[in-house]
């Protein structure tokens, strides 16, 4: 069973992390399921993140937003 949070978004990994420093989940949420593949890259001392969201409507869009959120909040905190 993957990690479940309080928002309904829950994940499971598919593969481990590679070299690139990207992964592959699969997320469940109450909007449904799909596949979630992210890497980091780094330069000029700044990280980047590119997500790539697969599935079925609502749950992309939905999982879209929720990772915007959840990466500007994190950002904002590191300033």
């Amino acid at each position: 069973m993957g990690d479940s949070r309080a928002d309904g978004v829950e994940h499971r990994a598919i593969d481990t992390p590679d070299q690139d420093r990207s992964n592959n989940s699969e997320v469940y949420t109450r909007k449904g399921r799909a596949e979630v593949t992210y890497r980091l890259s780094e330069s000029n001392g700044e990280t980047a993140v590119t997500m790539r969201v697969e599935g079925y409507p609502p749950a992309p869009g939905f999982l879209a937003d929720f990772f915007a959120t959840e990466l500007a909040d994190y950002a904002e905190s590191q300033q």
